[in-house]
């Protein structure tokens, strides 16, 4: 691990593939050890995880391994608020490695001014992970669109864990895709 100009540290991701994918809040009730614990939920059902890290090493060493977290970025936010939420979820990532932990880093971005930030954080060749969720309009579709193809060009991964519906961009054989709730539920219901 290094740290960039920003004291962001740089995050290498795992190269451990996850077997499946369980969210935070389920890791106490159901848990499933063979998975990794994603935090593809709510800022507010991890933000207790920021507050006190080490609480939470215990549960989450069980796993096969961890999503990294992903505190939300928006297209509007602006710039320092990106800055901080993608410093938190790299902090954590950082944390969970130090502990042994598998991490694979979950990469989000707002508009294009927020780039920077959010790839220069993974080290190029890492495994990450995405998430499609709340991109069901044109509009945000279209910002995850040209984000993703830039974190391809930047990064280069290894492997990419896809939570949620993939789109005809998201190409290629080292894209792992997992249905996100929404679409197990929906599975469920039919």
């Amino acid at each position: 691990m290094t740290v960039n100009i920003s004291d962001i540290p740089v995050i290498k991701g795992s190269s451990v593939r996850p077997e499946g994918l369980l969210p935070f809040n389920y890791s106490k009730t159901r848990p499933d050890y063979s998975a990794f614990v994603h935090f593809f939920v709510a800022d507010r059902q991890f933000e207790r995880v920021f507050k006190r890290p080490l609480n939470y090493i215990p549960l989450l060493a069980r796993f096969q391994g961890v999503i990294g977290t992903d505190f939300s970025i928006y297209a509007d936010d602006p710039l320092p608020v990106c800055i901080y939420n993608t410093w938190r979820n790299r902090y954590l990532d950082a944390a969970f490695q130090l502990c042994g932990i598998e991490v694979i880093p979950s990469v989000s971005w707002g508009a294009d001014k927020t780039f920077d930030v959010c790839f220069g954080c993974i080290a190029p060749g890492s495994s990450v992970a995405v998430s499609t969720n709340g991109c069901e309009n044109p509009v945000s579709r279209q910002l995850f669109e040209a984000g993703y193809r830039e974190m391809i060009r930047r990064i280069r991964p290894e492997f990419i864990v896809l939570y949620g519906p993939r789109f005809d961009f998201v190409d290629g054989d080292n894209v792992l895709q997992f249905d996100s709730y929404l679409q197990d539920m929906r599975k469920r219901l039919k």
